[in-house]
């Protein structure tokens, strides 16, 4: 987990091989402290910064009726989740 926290950061943010072993392990220790040790989790296969919520509001003030492919692209979402996204306000 240490590594693969260190290589994240080292490759996704830029840091210094030292600074990133350093930030793994302070995170590993911090998970450790609040119970986490154990426990497994979900890696998505894509990252998405935005909560489901706040995609939808970007969605539907973006989609303008002619940039479908363009919207689903930026959003890594299917026609289908545009569409519910504009009917579920």
């Amino acid at each position: 987990m240490s590594d693969l926290l260190s290589q994240g950061l080292q490759s996704g943010a830029g840091l210094a091989a030292e600074d990133a072993r350093k930030i793994a392990a302070a995170v590993i220790r911090w998970g450790a402290e609040q119970g986490h040790a154990g426990d497994r989790y979900y890696w998505p296969c894509q990252f998405r910064e935005l909560s489901p919520g706040e995609r939808q509001a970007a969605i539907r003030s973006e989609f303008n009726g002619r940039n479908l492919n363009h919207v689903c692209k930026k959003y890594g979402v299917g026609s289908r989740a545009v569409y519910l996204a504009l009917h579920n306000r």
